[in-house]
């Protein structure tokens, strides 16, 4: 029976899969800038977002006068505290997502892509950026929702 052969379910990311993005316009005047990103970051990237996000725990410090057994029940019942870092967790992502740009310095001479040069923008550039990676993301999980084959769907176990 001849047919249509069923597509090989995705694991990995392909590292040759990257989108050009255009956050500033692609009309004549802004088409010069743009920025190649990766469609899905790996697991190890999404990882390493997340926890750029959460740069420490605090829990407050027991009361030393207590018995051991005493501090183990008090340390269960004392709050735990995050912090939250919202302004690294989108460094990082951009450092993650993007691989090339367009972006020159003001000789017109290319900047390298690297954290510390993403560092250094604009903050209203890098907002501009921020937002079209968002709107990156949101796309491409639209398009898994819609074809899961073309992502990678976990295997159903034995």
């Amino acid at each position: 029976m001849k047919g249509k052969r069923p597509m090989a379910m995705q694991f990995f990311i392909n590292p040759k899969n990257v989108d050009r993005l255009y956050p500033w316009g692609e009309d004549a005047e802004h088409k010069e800038y743009w920025v190649e990103v990766k469609r899905h970051l790996s697991a190890r990237e999404s990882q390493d977002v997340r926890a750029a996000g959460i740069p420490h725990v605090m829990q407050k410090p027991g009361d030393p006068n207590l018995t051991t057994e005493q501090q183990t029940k008090a340390a269960a019942e004392r709050e735990v505290k995050m912090g939250l870092d919202m302004g690294r967790m989108a460094l990082v992502r951009a450092t993650k997502y993007i691989v090339r740009w367009s972006l020159t310095d003001a000789d017109g001479k290319p900047m390298p892509l690297s954290e510390s040069t993403i560092g250094e923008l604009l903050p209203e550039v890098f907002d501009v950026l921020d937002k079209a990676l968002d709107e990156h993301k949101t796309k491409q999980e639209g398009a898994l929702k819609a074809d899961p084959l073309a992502g990678a769907p976990m295997p159903k176990s034995a």
